[in-house]
């Protein structure tokens, strides 16, 4: 889609053809062949993307826009890859943060806009005021480890609480890339994977069962313990998707909805027995 050449001169520049099969060339200077393997990278990407393939516009892509002098950014402009670049207002991160719910309101899940909610007050608690352009990762890692330390109920957040609020907090200032608001991520390098905690695992057994739900105070509460413990449902997620129509009395057995997990194909639903219990 694009090459990349080297002239006599020591300099590099990179040929690509437009979508209208114009042959074009942006000259990067004298620059190292990593830098240069780098731009030619971010320009197929371009290229594609003026094609019609708009994926191609990731995160990555953004960033390094974001961070183009403008004298080369116009070069990218007289050949069609990118637009003027727009004047934005860099807002306050309690502020961005508002606006960062506000649009996703309607497209998240109830208990995920939860946790965008709880991310965001505690960002806004200790970044909140700043510029979200000046927060740098000297800002992230102090948040983090506040996080871990302290919050405002008192106590620190579980180390997978932990990776999960960074988790979204890259996830905003990814947003506020693709925005143009700021350049870099200062939670880029953040490891946000959710680990299993083995101290947290217990076998309930059936004794136990027995002296919960004899302490329950109704019906509705003895059917979410033992929805939980005798079948398994994610409580509250796929307790409340329940209907009677997913109830087959006959075959004892009912259609258990899984919000949590039906992006994945064959995921949406499972069928489980229905016991004495």
């Amino acid at each position: 889609m694009a090459s990349l050449i080297n002239d006599s001169n020591g300099h590099k520049r990179i040929g690509f053809t437009t979508k209208d099969g114009k042959r074009q060339t942006i000259r990067l200077g004298k620059c190292t062949t990593q830098q240069a393997a780098d731009a030619k990278e971010k320009i197929e990407k371009l290229v594609i993307a003026t094609i019609g393939f708009s994926d191609y516009m990731d995160a990555e892509v953004h960033t390094w826009l974001a961070g183009l002098s403008d004298g080369f950014y116009e070069k990218l402009i007289r050949v069609g890859l990118v637009k003027q670049r727009e004047k934005i207002e860099v807002p306050k991160l309690s502020t961005f943060l508002i606006d960062y719910i506000n649009r996703r309101k309607d497209i998240v899940k109830p208990n995920t806009l939860i946790t965008y909610e709880q991310t965001a007050k505690a960002l806004s608690l200790l970044l909140g005021e700043k510029l979200v352009a000046d927060i740098s990762t000297k800002d992230a890692d102090a948040w983090l480890l506040w996080g871990l330390r302290s919050k405002p109920d008192g106590g620190g957040w579980g180390k997978n609480t932990w990776r999960r609020r960074g988790g979204i907090a890259k996830q905003f200032f990814d947003d506020a890339i693709r925005r143009k608001i700021t350049s870099e991520n200062p939670f880029q390098g953040f490891n946000s994977y959710v680990r299993t905690n083995p101290e947290r695992c217990r076998f309930i057994t059936k004794t136990e069962s027995l002296k919960v739900l004899q302490s329950l105070p109704d019906a509705q509460w003895r059917l979410i313990f033992a929805l939980s413990r005798y079948g398994g449902l994610l409580c509250p997620s796929e307790h409340l998707a329940l209907k009677w129509s997913d109830v087959d009395w006959n075959k004892r057995r009912m259609l258990v909805h899984s919000p949590k997990t039906e992006h994945h194909e064959g995921k949406e639903s499972r069928l489980i027995p229905i016991f004495g219990e």
